[in-house]
């Protein structure tokens, strides 16, 4: 119900002038405290819903049936990441909906240099969100978490910019290039955390989303409570996977 009733909120303050008169709306998200925007080359806002039942940090969904494109985050799981990785995860997010991004890496430099032309991070804070994707394990579900390999690019991406990254930050620290010897990488970036999950819907309302749960046993308790609470909720069974993004399928 709950999830119905927030994409209700985007669909009535989906009017951009409407929402420019609220101090916080989904056009507007506080990330790592500060409001932030997305806008499409268009010049259209994209939503960003807060949905505490999605098992990653957030996810775009496309246009449904009376919802615009949008993006669904866990503003539990965000709260957990560093200031820097937040703030990077929202402007890679939004490189990917808005169409200027087409692969992982051209979204990450998107992030890095939209951060960098609001003053939203220095060659210094690129060196330690770079630190903190090697070093850090994964703890929080992000299906789109930078691996080894694209850490690698951070720097050229600030570079590019227009940011002064050079061998060392101002702290004297040395900062990953394309030429530094880092582990080997595993086969795959970030393979998922495997969850119990059902995927479910309202028709004509809300776009498909995942609810990952750590027992069976729990992911059937929600699963029921949603269709308790609406009976308009489309579901599937629970299976135990790391695959975190739904399509639309009928019960």
């Amino acid at each position: 119900m709950m999830r119905s009733l927030l994409l209700a909120l985007l669909v009535l303050v989906g009017l951009p002038g409407l929402a420019s008169a609220q101090t916080v709306t989904p056009y507007t998200p506080r990330i790592a405290g500060q409001p932030m925007t997305c806008m499409s080359p268009e010049g259209v806002p994209v939503a960003f819903v807060p949905n505490t039942s999605l098992a990653d940090v957030g996810l775009w969904f496309p246009a449904w049936p009376n919802v615009p494109a949008h993006v669904e985050y866990n503003p539990r799981l965000l709260v957990q990441l560093p200031p820097e990785a937040q703030l990077f995860w929202f402007w890679h997010t939004c490189a990917h909906g808005v169409g200027n991004a087409s692969s992982e890496e051209g979204a990450d430099c998107g992030a890095i240099g939209s951060m960098m032309r609001l003053g939203l991070v220095t060659g210094d804070q690129v060196l330690a969100l770079q630190s903190w994707f090697v070093n850090e394990p994964v703890r929080v579900p992000w299906g789109h978490r930078p691996g080894l390999a694209r850490v690698r690019l951070l720097p050229g991406c600030y570079s590019q910019a227009g940011g002064a990254v050079g061998v060392s930050g101002s702290n004297g620290q040395t900062l990953l290039t394309g030429q530094t010897r880092l582990p080997s990488a595993p086969s795959e970036e970030y393979p998922g955390v495997k969850r119990w999950r059902f995927c479910s819907h309202i028709p004509g309302v809300s776009a498909p989303t995942s609810s990952g749960h750590v027992t069976q046993g729990s992911c059937d308790r929600e699963r029921s409570r949603l269709q308790r609470e609406d009976a308009n909720y489309v579901v599937t069974d629970c299976v135990l996977t790391a695959v975190e993004r739904c399509t639309a399928r009928e019960r």
